[in-house]
């Protein structure tokens, strides 16, 4: 019987928090990377064959863990103007449908 992990599992094991390993899977399943792809069971969660995570970590040569590209102040800057965009356009559209007092 082969040994199987859980997405906990591999993150305690990686040292990593559970959703790290969600965006792995992710971009896995984009075509951009190479995390391996679970299994899962009829009535079960995902889970992933031990032998290929640590053919996995054994392939990185650097670390096991994936590094993510670094966001410039630029980009910061410009995602963080974005984002009170949308929030002024939400409160906006908020104050359009408030009954008159």
């Amino acid at each position: 019987m082969k040994r199987v992990m859980t997405i906990e599992d591999i993150a305690k094991m990686l040292g990593v928090h559970p959703s790290t390993v969600r965006r792995w899977l992710g971009e896995r399943r984009k075509g951009r990377g190479f995390f391996p792809l679970p299994f899962t069971p009829p009535h079960s969660k995902c889970l992933w064959d031990e032998r290929a995570i640590m053919q996995y970590i054994e392939s990185q040569s650097t670390s096991p863990v994936m590094s993510t590209p670094t966001t410039s102040a630029k980009q910061q800057r410009r995602m963080t103007q974005d984002y009170q965009r949308r929030q002024e356009a939400a409160k906006a559209a908020l104050n359009r449908h408030r009954k008159p007092k």
